[in-house]
Order: structure tokens, then sequence, then C-alpha cells
């Protein structure tokens, strides 16, 4: 085998792809999700309190007076995933 050949590790593996809903798990198990206080390493002070789905307006760098809509696409402490509204999946723009 060279070292050029890649292999897909998902290949003949039967394991289909699903999308996890930690809100649906924790119900369905019965389980309570743990206290954000309980991850010392994450730094509170950076939540920004907005969550995928919402929707933002964005100005337009070149026109001031101009703003588009956006959406929360995913957040990591201070920074946002945004995707104007109108892409669909493409994810060219985010």
């Amino acid at each position: 085998m060279n070292g050029e050949q890649q292999l897909d590790a998902d290949a003949g593996s039967g394991m289909e792809e699903v999308e996890l809903s930690w809100e649906d798990y924790l119900e369905e198990t019965g389980s309570t999700a743990v206290p954000y206080g309980s991850f010392k390493h994450v730094d509170t002070r950076l939540q920004n309190g907005f969550a995928p789905g919402m929707k933002l307006e964005v100005a337009v760098r070149t026109d001031p007076e101009t703003y588009w809509v956006a959406t929360v696409i995913t957040t990591c402490e201070q920074l946002l995933l945004l995707r104007y509204d109108g892409y669909g999946e493409d994810r060219r723009a985010d």
C-alpha cells in the first residue's frame, strides 16, 4: 500500500450517519445534563447567549446602512458561524 492511497474510514462499516439531538437523548434516557460549572476549562464569561437557528441582522461592510439577515449555524465561545438567509445549505458564504 503506497502513502498516496487514502481509505474512507466509514466505507463498508454498515454504519449510517445519525444526527444526535442532545435534548432528545436526555429526555429519552431520563438523564440530566451536567451543569456548566462542572467544566472548569470553559470560560463562562465568553458564552454569548446566541444559539443555532437564531436570526441576526448583519451590516454589509461596503454599505453600513444596509443589513442582511443571517442565521446562526454554530457558536464557539465568543465566535459565531453565520449563514446569510437565502443560501440554503450552501456553505461557501459562511
